[in-house]
């Protein structure tokens, strides 16, 4: 296990130097025969008639669909793919079943990538979506890295997965092979992958019938670029052979194998302290360019800088070119070296055994010490130690998390460790409980990563999945990934060590110190694949917490023992050596079975002593003990879930408004045993700060500061304020009556909305039964009415429910429903009537909640009611926050939903009880209003308009009709009575009416006129 540190020094270079010469003369030698087994080759130098001719003379033509063509490529003509559509559609199709009999095979082909889509295909053979083989330049996105992948319907994909996408704009050779159970994927002649486990072949496909050249059996984006020299054999070529495939100068490979003999050692690494010479030219035709994972530490140059700790992995990129008859070739390699820093880095880094005198606990915050290196580790979210094992036997102190999203942090010191790592291990013992579930993503047993949320910033993390016992690191999110799986389960209801160890590009997984996985291609190290230069180490180092939104923890599940060392170790290590991980097991097992949680009789017996007084009507503040009455070496830290009422030392801020339940939670410690007691407590509200009265919330837009801010007319007096491209509009006449009403906009391109304001999201927490309503107005000319959002009221706890799923409620014009959920969509409780609210019009819509029967009212009616158990009061209250943060007329809480515009909105109330239907009805006189409201937007929409007196157009009033004069056919003619009822116009110039008063629209002029 001893890790082997080798200098470059003069004397073995020279050794290395006269070793070469002899691979110089063995590697003069190349296969020859690169025609045996060809059974298709489209050179694209005979394109005609829509179809590809076949040159190796088997009669395997390929047939051309869309607007492929030949153009000028790698050597002669290519196929150029040019138009970029899902699906493809430009493409070859090759003919059927050509693949049956084929066991061992070879695709080689040169490709030049365009434009680089997520799932394009360089070829896919099959029958349909699960039965197939393909090659994809990026896998998962247009950044993804190349991959080969084989499946049937009763076998899942067999993968082949390069390290990178194919460079765009460039020619590369790609090739894959298969040879028995090993697939070899190849770029530009090297290894990119390697795969030894691979069990189907092209005969398991059986017949196939779509055997596509720039396509997929999917509706996945087309193949934009060009390939030539397409070839299908039915061997496995070798190394040999795709070189001279690639017309590749033997001289080129020759010193590029003298490169690797001058620079690396049979570790694939070597560890430096000084400057390096780095050579440009090798040999007499070919020239060497460099390129540094890191130039802070090596730069091209070969200079080098030492880190200030730890050490610095560095990969240096040589690229070899040569040209021969006016054509470049080129090779690369990539040489490992360890820069060191000013002190030797020991073999162990971290040891996390959770030792009594490791472990601090204050203000009910507890921390850990490592053995070796000093980081400071934090239980979060819940999690705390404890004790497996009665005081007659074995104990062992161990992390639990908890179900509440618990999980140990081990702080950003320990990430600067993670930044020197090339050879690496890390490993943990773990048990999770007989009923743990697997379903969905996340389950992590650790996480390392450079920010806490891998899709919103894709920098780099390090996977311990125990979903298929997956290992994997990337250097930007899973389509960067590169790793090893078993394809299981992690085991439950048992004490179980999962082990990672990296040796160069040796990845093996150990499960209970057994060898169960193996990747002999993993390039990805943490020191470089993680290292940033603005950081120092990755800032999220985690046991049972997932950085990707929305993932679950690794709920109850229990720790001990977590390492990270600096070398790799070996399965002998972890079985006969220093770990002996079968006798650990065998004894956190009888741990466990003697007592899964030890605490000692004295501390529980202080929690069932530990009183704080009435709790049932708290107006001052509480005495809360720190230490044990009966015990006092017992210490007894509390945490509140709402700081601003109560705080961790009993001061009590009464509310305003309601009352507030507390939650305040009792951790007493003794040693690593702690016990918790959780106190609920009813604060009341500020005197003088209680409603009077039911209406607790009324925004009608009367009293207006500055045109944005609103005060609300309820006792209170909340503002609110105007947003965007919203407005406050007067509409009416002083012969109709005039109404301040909230504009939304007026067109499709606007956002505007109404921030009621936090202190009316207070009043949100205090709710049981409510009512909740509005007027609205909504132009005929608005098409979006029906998309996600057009929200009518929204009371959330976050502005980006996907993201932060705290819940909302909601009252959508959409569906014409009210909706409430302590989440998202997925625990939403919802009524509906099931249409898209009326428009043209001015309309009523409310929602009124008792117990638990929610009703809709549509214009003051009853149109329908539904069970409803959730209420804001015990939904949307959250911890440590006093009410909704988010409360908008016109906008949703979810960031893609479309706002509801070209609508008005007048006199928005709420109130703390359920109006009844009477109420309704008659008391909020609906139908009264509306036509108020109706015959006032008849009269003057409120917008600037003209009048027609001052236009072209001349209207004239007689006994039963209205003429209208100056019209050229293109207008568009309204016509409204005093109520706001719109009639339908047949003949603008001359509309036969009743007498009444009436309001005329020619487009955007408006007149008023009064017929006899």
């Amino acid at each position: 296990m001893k890790k082997t540190s080798i200098f470059l020094n003069v004397k073995r270079w020279n050794k290395l130097g006269l070793f070469s010469l002899a691979m110089l003369a063995a590697a003069s030698t190349y296969a020859q025969d690169v025609t045996t087994g060809l059974k298709a080759l489209y050179s694209f130098e005979s394109v005609a008639g829509g179809v590809v001719n076949d040159d190796s003379g088997n009669g395997l033509s390929a047939t051309v669909f869309g607007a492929a063509t030949a153009i000028p490529g790698y050597s002669g003509n290519s196929m150029n793919f040019p138009t970029v559509a899902s699906p493809a559609a430009d493409y070859l199709l090759m003919p059927n079943d050509f693949t049956t009999s084929v066991t061992d095979f070879t695709v080689a082909t040169w490709v030049k990538v365009d434009n680089p889509r997520g799932w394009a295909r360089i070829f896919d053979f099959g029958a349909n979506t699960s039965n197939y083989m393909f090659l994809c330049p990026n896998q998962g996105s247009a950044t993804g890295n190349l991959r080969f992948a084989i499946r049937t319907t009763s076998v899942n994909e067999q993968q082949l997965n390069g390290p990178s996408g194919l460079t765009t704009g460039q020619w590369a050779h790609v090739a894959v092979t298969l040879s028995g159970t090993t697939g070899t994927l190849y770029v530009n002649g090297a290894v990119v992958a390697t795969n030894t486990s691979m069990t189907l072949n092209p005969s398991s496909l059986g017949s196939t019938t779509q055997n596509y050249i720039a396509k997929s059996q999917w509706p996945d984006p087309g193949f934009n670029g060009s390939l030539d020299d397409f070839r299908f054999y039915s061997r496995a070529l070798t190394r040999a052979d795709i070189l001279k495939l690639m017309g590749y100068p033997v001289e080129l490979d020759q010193q590029k194998a003298l490169l690797t003999a001058k620079y690396l050692t049979t570790q694939d690494s070597m560890a430096v302290t000084s400057n390096i010479t780095l050579p440009t030219q090798m040999g007499p035709n070919v020239t060497v360019k460099w390129a540094s994972s890191n130039n802070s530490i090596i730069d091209t140059f070969g200079v080098v800088t030492r880190p200030n700790i730890y050490q610095a992995p560095v990969r240096l990129t040589a690229t070899l070119s040569q040209t021969v008859n006016g054509k470049v070739y080129t090779a690369t390699k990539d040489i490992m070296f360890i820069v060191a820093g000013p002190t030797a880095v020991p073999d162990f880094l971290a040891t996390w055994n959770f030792d009594t005198d490791k472990i601090s606990s204050q203000n009910g915050v507890i921390t850990v010490v490592d053995n070796e290196s000093g980081f400071v580790g934090t239980c979060k979210n819940g999690a705390r130690i404890r004790t497996i094992g009665d005081p007659s036997g074995d104990q062992f102190n161990v992390v639990d998390l908890g179900s509440n999203n618990g999980y140990f942090d081990m702080g950003t010191e320990f990430g600067k460790a993670m930044y020197g790592l090339a050879d690496y291990t890390v490993q943990t013992y773990f048990r999770l409980p007989e009923n743990f579930s697997f379903s969905g993503n996340g389950h992590f047993l650790w996480y390392f990563a450079n920010r806490d949320s891998s899709t919103q910033n894709p920098i780099g993390n390090i996977i311990l999945g125990l979903n298929n016992q997956r290992y994997a690191i990337s250097p930007t999110t899973w389509y960067g990934e590169q790793g090893l799986e078993t394809g299981t389960n992690a085991g439950v209801g048992a004490w179980h060590h999962m082990c990672f160890a990296q040796k160069g590009n040796v990845g093996t997984l150990y499960v209970d110190g057994a060898q169960v996985a193996q990747n002999t291609t993993m390039t990805n190290v943490p020191g470089i694949t993680l290292r940033r230069n603005d950081q120092a180490g990755t800032l999220c180092n985690w046991l049972g917490k997932s950085g990707y939104t929305g993932d679950a923890y690794t709920p109850n599940a229990l720790y001990y023992g977590f390492q990270l060392l600096n070398v790799a170790v070996s399965g002998d290590d972890l079985t006969q050596g220093d770990f002996a991980v079968p006798t650990t097991l065998g004894k956190l097992n009888a741990a466990y079975t003697a007592n899964p949680d030890y605490v000692s009789t004295s501390i529980i017996t202080e929690a069932s002593n530990l009183s704080i007084g009435d709790t049932t009507a708290v107006t001052a503040n509480l005495t809360l003990p720190t230490s044990g009455i009966l015990d006092p070496t017992i210490s007894i830290a509390w945490a509140s879930n709402h700081n601003e009422i109560i705080s961790n030392t009993g001061v009590v801020t009464s509310p305003f408004y309601h009352a507030y339940k507390v939650k305040l939670t009792a951790t007493l410690s003794k040693g690593v045993q702690t016990v918790t007691k959780v106190f609920n407590v009813n604060v009341l509200p500020k005197a003088g700060t209680e409603f009077t009265n039911n209406l607790v919330v009324k925004y009608d837009f009367s009293n207006v500061t500055n045109d944005t801010i609103v005060t609300d007319g309820a006792e209170k007096h909340f503002t609110g304020i105007v947003k965007n491209d919203a407005k406050i509009r007067t509409i009416g006449t002083s012969a109709t009556g005039t109404y301040k009403v909230l504009s939304l906009g007026d067109s499709l391109n606007t956002k505007g909305y109404f921030d009621m304001g936090t202190e009316v999201g207070k009043v949100m927490y205090g709710l049981s039964d409510y009512t909740v309503g509005a007027y609205y107005r909504i132009d005929p000319a608005y098409t979006a009415l029906s998309s996600n959002g057009n929200f009518l009221w929204n009371f959330s706890n976050s502005k980006d429910i996907i993201n932060d799923p705290t819940g909302y409620m909601i009252g959508s014009l959409r569906n014409q429903a009210a909706t409430i959920t302590g989440g998202n969509w997925g625990g939403e409780q919802t009524v509906a009537l099931g249409s898209i609210a009326l428009t043209g019009n001015w309309h009523h819509f409310l929602y009124a909640q008792k117990d638990t029967i929610g009703t809709i009212y549509v214009d003051g009616m009853v149109v329908q009611s539904g069970t409803v158990k959730q209420n804001p009061i015990n939904t949307l209250v959250k911890d440590q926050r006093l009410g909704t943060l988010y409360n908008w007329i016109g906008r949703s809480c979810y960031t893609g939903d479309v706002y509801l515009r070209q609508a008005l909105v007048a006199d928005f109330r709420v109130y703390s009880k359920a109006l009844t239907e009477e109420e309704i009805q008659t008391g909020l006189a609906i139908n009264d209003m509306m036509g108020a409201l109706d015959a006032a937007y008849a009269a003057n929409t409120g917008m600037s308009v003209a009048s027609v007196k001052a236009s072209q157009y001349k209207v004239i009033a007689s006994e039963g009709l209205i003429t209208i004069q100056g019209l050229n056919g293109g207008e568009k003619v309204s016509l409204f009575d005093i109520t706001g009822r719109q009639f339908k116009v047949t003949t603008p110039s001359s509309i036969t009416v009743k007498s009444g008063m009436y309001i005329v629209k020619v487009n955007d002029y408006v007149t008023k006129v009064i017929v006899k």
